[in-house]
């Protein structure tokens, strides 16, 4: 469908017609960009005052397909949902949305390029793919896939580490926070304001009882905000003595946030550690942001 948008100079419409008819005279239009489509227009010099009746002949069909939406990922899986993620596709007209499957069946559509999948079982595999759709109707091929695998059961609730009471809470310099970072101002990484977490200073120890009641550990780390050199530390995960978790490099304040989402399926105590990397503890003001237990 061509749409010619009243009172703007040249004379516009949205599509791509082979000759826009201005005053009787067909022109070849150009094209550019609006809104996230395609607006085809001519350039007309007109008398001031004069009437001016613009047409649009049949508009060119659109067969080209979006690319492939690329880098799907999976986090936040729970026992009966999992959140994906995926980069945006192109096309030559615009992209208008995306269909993202469960195997072969649609699990459902989305405008942007996010999607949580409820309604899964519990201790189940699955595989998810993602096709761009443009506005004619034209689909991608499927990007690459994810498998996911749903926690143990349990009712995916989920409750902030620092609501829960720790066993034993330790550091090398101040005092572990809840809520606030090891220098009581508000857990600040990268930019990014947390209202929950705990913060803290290498070298660290943290304690939580568990018993086997919650299914995963989730939570975003770095270096507080609050330092902006020397800083340097590791943190790691651990669950009834085995290491769960470990950062893949040492982090400083310029590194970028990172995310842990590990299982702690019956995990009877877990220890949240923070070290100083080697060199001294420094400067090592860390967090565990927007930590959470999963149920």
């Amino acid at each position: 469908m061509l749409v010619h948008r009243r009172g703007l100079d040249p004379p516009q419409f949205y599509g791509t017609p082979a000759s826009i008819t201005v005053n009787g005279t067909a022109y070849t239009p150009q094209t550019k960009s609006l809104y996230g489509k395609t607006v085809s227009y001519v350039t007309v010099p007109v008398a001031g005052g004069a009437t001016v009746t613009a047409t649009a002949g049949t508009s060119e069909v659109d067969t080209e397909a979006p690319t492939a939406p690329a880098g799907l990922a999976s986090s936040n899986v729970t026992s009966n949902s999992v959140d994906l993620k995926w980069t945006a596709s192109t096309d030559n007209v615009g992209v208008t949305g995306y269909n993202i499957y469960r195997g072969t069946t649609l699990a459902g559509p989305s405008t942007g390029t996010s999607f949580t999948a409820t309604g899964l079982s519990a201790s189940t595999p699955y595989t998810f793919t993602v096709k761009a759709v443009d506005a004619a109707g034209d689909s991608s091929g499927a990007g690459n896939a994810v498998d996911v695998t749903t926690a143990t059961s349990g009712n995916g609730q989920t409750a902030d580490l620092s609501d829960l009471t720790w066993s034993d809470a330790r550091s090398d310099f101040g005092t572990v926070q809840k809520n606030k970072s090891v220098d009581s101002n508000p857990i600040k990484l990268n930019g990014t304001a947390y209202a929950k977490g705990i913060g803290t200073h290498a070298n660290s120890t943290i304690t939580y009882s568990l018993n086997g009641g919650y299914s995963r550990f989730r939570s975003d780390i770095g270096v507080d905000d609050e330092v902006g050199a020397n800083a340097t530390v590791k943190f790691e995960v651990w669950g009834d003595g085995v290491k769960l978790y470990e950062s893949p490099s040492v982090m400083t304040p310029s590194s970028a946030t990172q995310s842990v989402d590990v299982s702690v399926a019956g995990v009877k105590s877990l220890v949240l550690k923070v070290t100083d990397a080697g060199d001294g503890i420094n400067s090592d003001h860390a967090d565990w942001a927007g930590a959470k237990l999963v149920r």
